[in-house]
C-alpha cells in the first residue's frame, strides 16, 4: 500500500503506530521524532475537547 504523505509531514503510519504503541512520556517522543508536543496526542487518536 502506497500512502500519501503531505511534503511536510515527519509522522508516517509506521511512526503513529510506535507512538500509540509507546509507554515513553510525551516529551522524550518529541525530541525523538523531531515532532512538536501537540502532534503526539493527535497521532494516538486523542480528541481535543
Amino acid at each position: 500500500m502506497q500512502v500519501r504523505l503531505h511534503k511536510n509531514a515527519r509522522t508516517t503510519p509506521a511512526v503513529r503506530a510506535e507512538l500509540r504503541a509507546s509507554t515513553l512520556p510525551n516529551e522524550v517522543l518529541v525530541r525523538q521524532y523531531g515532532i512538536s508536543l501537540p502532534v503526539v496526542p493527535q497521532s494516538i487518536g486523542f480528541q481535543w475537547v
